[in-house]
C-alpha cells in the first residue's frame, strides 16, 4: 500500500520546495531486508521514505541515500550510517544506541528530543542540524562541522566535543 505525505523543505527565504513521502517499493524493502546480513551489492536508495514502520535495528545502511527520510519516534540501535546522505531526514523523538554517524552528510536534519547514547558522529556534516531538547550520553561529535547547529535545552554526559 503506498501513501504519500507531504513535506515542506525550505531551501532559502524565498523558495519552497515540496517532496512526498512514500512508502518504500517492494524492492528497496527487500533489499532494506537483506542489510540486516550486511548484503551491501549496490547502493540503497529510500530517499524521502517514512520508515517509522520498519524495524531498523542492526541494519548496515552504510552509503544509502536517505535523504528526507522521517525517523520520527523510533527506536534504532547498533545502524551503521556511515557515510550515508541524511540531509534533511528527521530523527525527532527518535531513541538511538551503538550507532555510526561517522562521515555522514546530515545537513538540516532534526534530532529535536532525540535520545543518542553510545553513538559516534565523527568527521559528520551537521550544518544546521538541530538538537534542541536531546539527551546525549557518551557521544562522540570529534571533527564535525556544527555551523549553524543548535543544541539548546539539551542535557549531556561523557561527550566529545573536539
Amino acid at each position: 500500500m503506498n501513501f504519500f505525505i507531504s513535506t515542506l523543505v525550505f531551501l532559502s527565504p524565498l523558495t519552497i520546495s515540496c517532496h512526498s513521502l512514500s512508502a518504500a517499493s517492494p524492492e528497496d524493502l527487500a533489499r532494506l531486508q537483506s542489510l540486516q546480513n550486511n548484503d551491501q551489492r549496490k547502493t540503497l536508495d529510500l530517499s524521502y521514505t517514512d520508515l517509522r514502520a520498519y524495524d531498523l535495528k542492526r541494519i548496515n545502511l552504510k552509503g544509502a541515500n536517505l535523504q528526507g527520510c522521517v525517523f520520527l519516534g523510533m527506536d534504532i540501535r547498533g545502524i551503521n550510517f556511515e557515510k550515508a546522505d541524511l540531509r534533511n531526514a528527521d530523527f525527532s523523538e527518535t531513541t538511538i544506541e551503538n550507532s555510526s554517524f561517522s562521515n555522514v552528510n546530515l545537513e538540516g536534519a532534526s534530532f529535536i528530543d532525540a535520545k543518542i547514547s553510545s553513538t559516534n558522529f565523527e568527521n559528520a556534516n551537521l550544518k544546521n542540524v538541530s538538537f534542541d531538547e536531546s539527551s546525549l550520553v557518551g557521544v562522540n561529535f570529534r571533527n564535525t562541522n556544527r555551523e549553524g547547529a543548535t543544541f539548546s535545552a539539551i542535557s549531556e554526559e561523557r561527550t566529545n566535543w573536539r
